[in-house]
């Protein structure tokens, strides 16, 4: 990274850590979710430059208490630009099943829609969020999943990841030095990005981040605000999801 002139712009799912299975080998609902920023249009490999974007996916670890982890973690990615788009998230499919995880992504370019509408997996996306924890760039474009994403919501998503990236996840047993979830980031190419960040740059990996930073305030707004007769039960099973 960057990718160089001539070098297959496919890529390969990425497996950091592999799913938490409970005793019955089945991964708990909830426990993983997925966000993406895809690309536009299909181009063959010959006319994929180097400048062109690529589709950005990364599958997390939310907070749970099956893990002992305080979530947050990035245990699978998929970065790449095959010539179809229905290659792309033909692969991203197959992780969202074996991680149990459902998507959220940017919904103004791409086919994810009708690509899961036509594989009937439309329950493995998000709907659009409410927002409700950001009241000043709340609303829907209508697209019934994924998310919009407006100047004021980057501005606001850029702050989120930034936060999320200082967070103190834990401290090294031995020399008690904090443990950020920056620590935890094992992408090379997505720590390039993160030094190489600004507003005018094409950054994918990056844009994925943000757009994930709008779902784990969604889920964790959605917990907060729930009846305590509902706490138990995971948020993947109400209405947002």
């Amino acid at each position: 990274f960057p990718r160089r002139k001539g070098t297959d712009p496919h890529g390969c799912i990425v497996e950091y850590q592999g799913p938490w299975r409970d005793i019955a080998g089945k991964v708990p609902d909830g426990l993983y979710v997925a966000y993406q920023d895809p690309y536009g249009v299909d181009k063959t490999t010959d006319y994929i430059t180097t400048k062109n974007s690529v589709a950005a996916t990364y599958i997390i670890q939310l907070p749970n208490k099956y893990t002992g982890s305080k979530g947050g973690m990035i245990v699978a990615s998929y970065i790449g630009r095959p010539e179809r788009q229905d290659d792309y998230n033909q692969q991203v499919l197959y992780a969202l099943q074996r991680y149990n995880a459902k998507l959220m992504f940017e919904n103004d370019r791409g086919d994810v829609i009708p690509f899961m509408r036509k594989k009937k997996a439309l329950h493995l996306l998000c709907k659009e969020p409410e927002m409700q924890f950001a009241k000043d760039i709340s609303g829907k474009a209508g697209r019934g999943y994924g998310m919009h994403m407006t100047p004021a919501r980057l501005e606001k998503g850029v702050i989120y990841l930034r936060d999320h990236l200082l967070e103190v996840i834990n401290k090294d047993t031995g020399t008690e030095k904090s443990r950020t979830f920056l620590s935890y980031i094992y992408d090379a190419a997505l720590l390039k990005e993160l030094l190489k960040w600004n507003k005018k740059g094409n950054f994918d990996r990056v844009s994925a981040m943000i757009i994930g930073e709008y779902i784990i305030k969604e889920v964790e707004h959605i917990e907060r605000a729930a009846p305590k007769a509902y706490q138990t039960n995971s948020i993947f099973n109400r209405s947002l999801f």
